[in-house]
């Protein structure tokens, strides 16, 4: 599809004189690059975007097994770890708690020390480990997703660690909430340190939450149809795009029940300025089919949320200055394509 983009004055004015009230200084920066560089050029955007970096194309649409003989399932995908990976299962393996539990650890392929050390772990009656070629991040937890043990389910990364007593506060809030999702307080840290601690006010019946996978427990019936979509970087997007409205009920509680550890190899820190960082359009555009196929509504709630992803799109691929037109272009169509019909259909 060809466009043209910027052609008349009177628009990009305006359009800067909006950026300017609300302070959106890189916003600002960019379309004035746009206007000088691009003003009155025809593009294909489809063509631009997939030269700098290929869709992997891949649903979350899935089909897993469960089978709930736990109360909860925590998931724990392990690669390159060696240093953690102990004190991680540790953290999962002595905490008290009325509950019944069952840890799956997924050896992603790991090539260091990880596996050797998981075989302390493989007598134990409530660990199951899993042994794959490397699938990267959604390939491992999704592995795990295939067949579900645990009326909950639980994602703990290798590097991080469990709070004592996060198990028994997580699923009380459940339980006693009838709650789909509950998300609990965090502590940051680095080499001992404490960086920053995140808690929250206890509520229940929220619209969001934080959109990672850890420090959450998860009704399991909420991932029979869905699961991560492999190849893409950021793919916990599946939690703000379909799972919070998945959930008929979600609740934070004040306990602090998990520990992020920084990680500079991370995908936030390593992807400024990698093509890979496209993926964030990509995966926003597969989860809107998905949405669909899922028969979730595209709402005025769902707009806003559209609304604010572009903006978190626009600042993971704000180096690649490349793609920033075409992929705001493309953002237009899938805006159209997906919003318009539904918007106007809601206002009659």
């Amino acid at each position: 599809m060809k466009y043209y983009f910027l052609g008349k004055r009177p628009i990009y004015l305006v359009i800067l004189k909006i950026c300017k009230l609300f302070r959106l200084r890189p916003i600002t920066q960019l379309l004035l690059y746009l206007i000088e560089h691009f003003s009155n050029k025809q593009i294909d955007s489809q063509k631009a975007l997939t030269i700098i970096c290929p869709d992997p194309k891949n649903s979350s649409l899935c089909h897993n097994e469960i089978n709930p003989k736990f109360d909860l399932q925590i998931i724990v995908p392990v690669y390159n770890v060696e240093q953690y990976i102990q004190e991680c299962i540790d953290s999962i393996l002595n905490q008290t708690t009325h509950y019944s539990y069952i840890v799956t650890i997924i050896n992603d392929g790991s090539p260091d020390n990880s596996r050797n050390i998981l075989k302390q772990y493989e007598s134990l009656d409530n660990v199951i480990i899993i042994d794959q070629e490397n699938r990267g991040f959604s390939g491992a937890r999704n592995r795990a997703l295939e067949n579900i043990y645990g009326k909950y389910l639980m994602f703990v990364d290798s590097d991080d660690k469990l709070a004592d007593g996060a198990i028994e506060a997580l699923l009380n809030a459940a339980t006693t909430m009838n709650a789909d999702i509950v998300e609990g307080g965090a502590i940051y840290f680095n080499n001992q340190k404490i960086i920053r601690r995140v808690s929250h006010t206890p509520e229940e019946h929220l619209q969001l939450l934080t959109g990672f996978p850890w420090g959450k427990v998860i009704n399991s019936e909420l991932m029979k149809k869905v699961h991560f979509p492999e190849d893409y970087w950021f793919e916990d997007t599946i939690f703000f795009f379909l799972l919070f409205d998945m959930a008929q009920n979600m609740a934070q509680i004040k306990d602090v029940v998990y520990y992020y550890r920084y990680n500079q190899q991370g995908i936030t820190s390593k992807s400024k300025g990698q093509s890979k960082s496209l993926d964030t359009f990509y995966l926003t555009e597969q989860l809107l089919k998905d949405r669909k196929a899922l028969g979730l509504p595209f709402s005025q709630n769902m707009y806003e949320k559209f609304l604010y992803q572009l903006r978190t799109n626009f600042y993971r691929t704000i180096f690649l200055k490349k793609v920033q037109l075409p992929m705001f272009l493309e953002s237009c169509r899938l805006k159209n394509a997906e919003f318009n019909l539904q918007m106007q259909q809601n206002s009659d």
